[in-house]
């Protein structure tokens, strides 16, 4: 019998709800108002967002790009000081070679 009352509650509350449901006049300016406004709003953090994304991408394609010429100068700069290994001694022994055959 308990089972008989709380199905018999249980539609009697889904009665309500679908004649709550059945009042709703969904033309009415109250819903269509929030319905503008919502959309606004979305639209309006949407191009925030954009907005945002697009200053994170100039950052970091920024920041990447002086990255990437550190590096290319840190190499530039180990060739240069490979070559100097080279050359210097090259032209020390040169310079000792020309002094010692001026003086024999």
């Amino acid at each position: 019998m308990d089972r008989d009352e709380s199905n018999a509650e249980g539609l009697e509350s889904l009665k309500e709800v679908s004649k709550k449901i059945d009042e709703l006049d969904l033309g009415a300016p109250d819903l269509m108002t929030m319905a503008d406004f919502v959309s606004d709003e979305q639209a309006r953090l949407a191009s925030k967002n954009n907005r945002q994304l697009a200053l994170f991408s100039c950052i970091a394609l920024a920041v990447i790009a002086a990255l990437i010429m550190l590096y290319q100068l840190s190499a530039l700069l180990f060739a240069l000081i490979q070559g100097l290994f080279f050359t210097v001694p090259t032209i020390l022994l040169i310079i000792k070679r020309r002094g010692r055959d001026e003086l024999a």
